[in-house]
C-alpha cells in the first residue's frame, strides 16, 4: 500500500506538469527552434515582395501584388501541412482519438483549400483593387498564426489530460478504492477536471473550425480557464492523495 501511495503522489505531480504549455521532449524543442528560424525567414521573402510592390509602379503594380501574394498564401498553406504532419507525429498529440483528430484534420485541411482558392481568385484578377482586398482576406479570414495553429496546439493539451485523467490517475484511484480506502473526493475532483478539459476541447475545435469568428479572443479566452479549472481540480486530486498518504501512514504508526 506504501507503494501505492508513494505513485499517487507522483502521478499526481505528473498530472500538473503535463498542464504546463512547455511540456515539450527534445527532439520537440528543436523542431519548435526550426519553425521559429523558418518563419522568421519567411517573413523577410514577405517583407521584401511586399516592399517590391510598394515601389513598382503601373501595371507592374498588379505583378508584384500577385507575386506577394503567392509568397502570402504559400508559408501559410506550408505552415498548416506541417501542422497536420505533427499531428501524426508530436508526442503532444499523441493521445488524440481517431474521431478527433479526423475533425481536426478537416478543420485545417478546409481552411488550406480556402487558401488556395483565394489565392487562384488573386492570380486571375485583373483588378487592383480587389486583389488588395483580396489578400487582406488571406489574413482576416484565416488566423493560421494568430488563431488556428495555437488553438490546435490546445486541443492536444487538453486531450493529454483527459487521457491522464481516464488513464494512469483512474487505474491508480481503481488501486486505491479496491485497497478499502474512500475516494469518492478523489473522483469527484477527477470528473471535473476532466469536464473542464474536454470543454476547452469543444471550444478550441470551434476556433478550427471558424478561425475567422468575431469573438475568436474571447472563445481563447474561455478555453484557458476550462484549462485552468482542469489544473486547479489536478492540484486539489494532489493535494487529497498526499492526504490519504498521511492518514495511511499515521494509521500504520499507530498500528504498529
Amino acid at each position: 500500500m506504501h507503494r501505492i501511495f508513494n505513485t499517487a503522489i507522483a502521478i499526481a505531480v505528473l498530472s500538473l506538469m503535463l498542464g504546463q504549455a512547455g511540456f515539450v521532449t527534445a527532439q520537440e524543442k528543436t523542431n519548435g527552434d526550426q519553425l521559429r528560424v523558418k518563419a522568421r525567414e519567411h517573413r523577410t521573402e514577405i517583407d521584401t515582395a511586399l516592399t517590391n510592390f510598394r515601389s513598382a509602379r503601373g501595371e507592374k503594380r498588379l505583378e508584384k501584388l500577385k507575386v506577394a501574394s503567392k509568397r502570402i498564401v504559400s508559408v501559410r498553406t506550408e505552415a498548416l501541412n506541417g501542422l497536420i504532419a505533427r499531428l501524426a507525429e508530436s508526442k503532444k498529440c499523441k493521445n488524440l482519438s481517431e474521431a478527433q483528430l479526423s475533425e481536426i484534420k478537416a478543420a485545417i485541411q478546409s481552411i488550406i483549400t480556402k487558401l488556395e482558392t483565394q489565392d487562384s481568385d488573386i492570380a486571375s484578377s485583373t483588378d487592383l483593387t480587389k486583389a488588395k482586398t483580396a489578400i487582406k482576406e488571406v489574413y482576416t479570414n484565416n488566423k493560421v498564426f494568430a488563431a488556428v495553429i495555437p488553438a490546435t496546439n490546445g486541443a492536444c493539451l487538453a486531450t493529454r489530460l483527459t487521457f491522464l485523467i481516464d488513464g494512469r490517475l483512474n487505474t491508480l484511484v481503481e488501486k486505491i478504492k479496491a485497497a478499502g480506502i474512500e475516494t469518492a473526493e478523489i473522483e469527484a475532483l477527477m470528473t471535473k477536471a476532466k469536464s473542464s478539459a474536454e470543454a476547452a476541447y469543444t471550444v478550441y475545435l470551434g476556433i478550427l473550425q471558424n478561425p475567422a469568428a468575431e469573438n475568436v479572443r474571447a472563445s481563447f479566452s474561455t478555453a484557458k480557464s476550462h484549462l485552468q479549472t482542469t489544473r486547479q481540480e489536478l492540484g486539489a486530486v494532489k493535494s487529497a492523495l498526499a492526504k490519504l498518504r498521511a492518514d495511511y501512514e499515521q494509521q500504520t504508526k499507530d498500528g504498529s
